[in-house]
């Protein structure tokens, strides 16, 4: 990952919002086990530790793909910081052959005349496209290469080799290709990340509605609907921006325990800040 990628203003919200109803259920969710067993197996035929494992399931799905959300952001991130290199060599590449073809119309034209410059592609104005100038390079250094100078010096005693030329063009026709090769691969890179990024942001759109709604109804059917509405699913939070209890929150490492679960982390509620 390049460095200097920093996550979007859009991944943090997302994050700070997960972290609202993970947080939650960390600190909350062994306070709601016995009394939500109760509601859920009033008849006694299930272990507590089942409610335990459906409340640590929920938030490790806003988990990952909160996770999901944060990777791939910085992922896309660091894809563009990687862009800018192969953009300043291009633009480089095209400023020097496009200086040289320039260089060549007026050699031509003044020791040759106007229709020795024509005669190798060189009358006509430069085009701004970087593929487009790379044609055109390509076509003049081809004809300065199968076709010597057939005219007559204007100036007697001072002449110039067509291969000479096409040997001073040659290697910046080949940097700009290899400059515009560089780039294209480094965009196409860059839609790969930037369509995982649409793919993260879409699915935990779906899995923080699906999972915020049930921790609500969970915390109700428990008896603590001062719980359900701090971490109720607005329509600024679906949106994926903030309320004003959402506060930026650090992922935990995959590998450590999860939310709710026993051994997890622990941590004050954002809500009751």
């Amino acid at each position: 990952m390049a460095k200097g990628s920093k996550l979007s203003k859009m991944a943090a919200g997302r994050l700070a919002i997960s972290a609202t109803v993970t947080s939650s259920a960390t600190v909350h969710g062994p306070q709601i086990v016995e009394p939500l067993h109760a509601v859920l197996f009033p008849k006694g035929t299930a272990k507590p530790e089942l409610t335990e494992k459906l409340l640590a399931a929920l938030g490790d799905v806003l988990e990952r793909a909160a996770k999901e959300v944060q990777d791939a952001d910085l992922a896309h991130a660091a894809e563009l910081l990687d862009d800018v290199e192969p953009r300043l060599v291009r633009d480089e590449a095209h400023a020097k052959l496009a200086a040289t073809l320039l260089s060549l119309r007026e050699t031509l034209a003044a020791l040759y005349g106007p229709a020795t410059m024509a005669a190798y592609g060189l009358s006509e104005s430069l085009p701004e496209l970087g593929a487009q100038l790379l044609q055109r390079g390509r076509a003049v250094e081809s004809l300065l290469r199968k076709t010597p100078i057939a005219q007559k010096p204007l100036r007697a005693g001072v002449t110039v080799k067509a291969s000479v030329l096409a040997d001073e063009l040659a290697p910046l026709v080949e940097a700009l290709d290899k400059a515009l090769d560089a780039v294209q691969r480094e965009s196409r890179e860059a839609q790969l990340t930037l369509t995982r990024k649409n793919q993260a942001t879409a699915a935990w759109d779906q899995v923080y509605q699906g999972v915020t709604y049930a921790f609500y109804g969970l915390y109700l059917l428990a008896g603590r609907k001062d719980l359900a509405e701090r971490i109720e699913p607005t329509a600024r939070r679906r949106a994926g921006l903030t309320e004003e209890a959402d506060q930026p929150h650090p992922l935990a490492d995959p590998l450590s325990p999860s939310p709710g679960s026993p051994g997890g982390p622990s941590g004050p509620d954002p809500a009751d800040a």
